[in-house]
């Protein structure tokens, strides 16, 4: 996996370096700052893994069944990934209140419109870089709740501290909810899927960030 990660990392470096003044700073950041540099270093990679094609070496980070298939990989939905302040949770606030923006961008990588993972991005000194590949389950899940939300403005969060995410979702009366994901529905004893009012989880989530947190 870690050369993989090398030559996409390798892909990206490439593809900034045609173009000085794309994404050159946070400033310049837009709703989706890194997507045309993910899409390039995809396309960089498929051409980069020419030669193992009719194969899939031991941990490649995306769901295909062949390296090839990624020469049909499109970069889809983006978003950036906020994580929410223990402290704060833990002092009563509520997981909007406690989130904050990381700086990183994560993008849905599908293949035939079939999610099979996640490609993360960083600005890192004054460059996108990738920091993560993979995450293929995570990637469906954020996936379908892009495409059947209907909410005014969707928000990913992440509570490292109870190794749990959540999609917020925010409509037009700026009314919140949150989709909690397969592990936080798991970690927090949670049976519904679906939006859920903060207050189904709040107890439980604070239950298990002071408890990770005193060990």
């Amino acid at each position: 996996m870690h050369s993989i990660r090398r030559i996409l990392a390798a892909a990206v470096l490439a593809v900034v370096g045609m173009s000085d003044t794309a994404f050159a700073s946070a400033e310049d950041a837009t709703m989706r700052p890194a997507a045309d540099i993910a899409q390039a270093a995809l396309n960089e990679l498929g051409l980069s893994l020419a030669p193992l094609e009719g194969s899939l070496p031991v941990g490649f980070p995306f769901a295909v069944s062949d390296v090839q298939d990624l020469r049909r990989a499109t970069v889809g939905f983006g978003y950036e990934e906020w994580q929410a302040d223990p402290q704060l949770l833990l002092a009563g606030r509520s997981l909007a209140d406690a989130a904050r923006p990381t700086g990183q961008w994560r993008y849905v990588v599908s293949v035939d419109d079939s999610p099979v993972g996640l490609l993360t991005l960083a600005m890192q000194d004054g460059r996108w870089s990738i920091v993560s590949i993979g995450g293929a389950a995570l990637s469906e899940e954020v996936a379908q709740i892009a495409r059947s939300t209907k909410a005014d403005a969707v928000r990913f969060v992440r509570v490292p501290q109870a190794s749990s995410d959540f999609i917020e979702l925010r409509g037009v009366d700026r009314r919140v909810s949150y989709v909690p994901l397969g592990g936080a529905r798991r970690m927090l004893g949670l049976d519904k899927a679906g939006a859920l009012d903060e207050s189904a989880f709040a107890v439980p989530l604070r239950d298990v960030i002071a408890r990770n947190l005193s060990q």
